[in-house]
């Protein structure tokens, strides 16, 4: 029983050893990864790459974090300081730019069945892999007015006032 448990903690140890993020140098990143840095943000410095089990996670100097592919192809992008629409299919940048002109992409993120595109002002649109778009969802405690790409308080939507006795009355 204790060679068991022995054996069991070794494999253990082994695989998260295995499985850890590991730092690499830039030089080892796929070439697919280098040149869509270089391309979609110009300027920027890569501060340090971490290679995972199947992904790569790659941090520039003003705070955007890539993730790509073992093959090179991004997977989820995040920034403070806005992704350029360039990186989005077409349909998907004029999507945004119609609907919500004064808005930052904050993030981008690809899965296999759908995209997920973050607004600043706590808007997420999701999109279809061929740019169609599917919906979108508002952050909560906050009303997205496109025209002004201002989040404002919500109204309060339950007309009832709190009486004296602690019971709800009609406010209306």
């Amino acid at each position: 029983m204790k060679k068991m448990m022995v054996l069991c903690a070794v494999f253990l140890v082994t695989m998260a050893a295995v499985c850890a993020d590991r730092v690499i140098s830039a030089d080892k990143l796929p070439e697919t990864a280098k040149t869509f840095i270089a391309a979609t943000f110009p300027g920027k410095v890569m501060l340090f790459v971490e290679a995972d089990f199947d992904e790569y996670e790659v941090q520039l100097n003003d705070g955007t974090e890539i993730t790509f592919t073992r093959q090179g192809e991004w997977k989820e992008i995040e920034s403070r300081t806005g992704i350029p629409a360039s990186v989005l299919l077409p349909s998907v940048s004029a999507y945004i730019t119609d609907n919500f002109p004064d808005s930052i992409i904050l993030s981008v993120e690809k899965d296999w069945n759908n995209s997920e595109v973050k607004l600043s002002g706590g808007v997420k649109l999701y999109f279809s892999p061929n740019g169609d778009y599917l919906g979108m969802k508002r952050a909560r405690g906050s009303q997205y007015i496109p025209s002004t790409g201002r989040n404002v308080p919500p109204r309060n939507r339950f007309p009832f006032k709190r009486s004296a006795t602690g019971f709800c009355i009609c406010g209306r």
